[in-house]
């Protein structure tokens, strides 16, 4: 199977999803906590809000903000290289969540002024 087909297959698994979700949320609480991070950017400021609310996408109300974000981190260098095929053709991953947060921490600033 092809990587991109990989890729979206894990996807496509809620157990992923929620990962990214709950990875997502934590840096984002670390953003607005003032203990952690005193004087935040207003942009991450922004963007970590709209992930601690479940937001939407402005252009597709039917998607999350959390769900447009999964295609860059699953192609992303340190997510891209553990996406394996078991013997009966299944994907499978095999990231750490340390692997996935320091992605999520390296792409934030990029995220955030998307325009999510």
């Amino acid at each position: 199977m092809e990587i991109s087909a990989q890729q979206m297959e894990i996807i496509g698994r809620q157990s992923f999803r929620n990962r990214i979700a709950y990875l997502l949320s934590q840096h984002a609480m670390v953003i607005v906590d003032p203990s952690q991070t005193p004087n935040p950017n207003s942009d991450d400021l922004e963007f970590a809000r709209k992930i601690i609310s479940g937001a939407r996408l402005s252009l597709n109300p039917s998607m999350s903000i959390i769900d447009a974000l999964m295609p860059v981190l699953i192609s992303s260098p340190n997510v891209r290289s553990t996406v394996q095929e078991d013997s009966s053709g299944d994907a499978y991953i095999t990231v750490t969540d340390a692997a996935l947060a320091s992605q999520i921490a390296t792409y934030w600033n990029f995220f955030a002024t998307s325009g999510f």
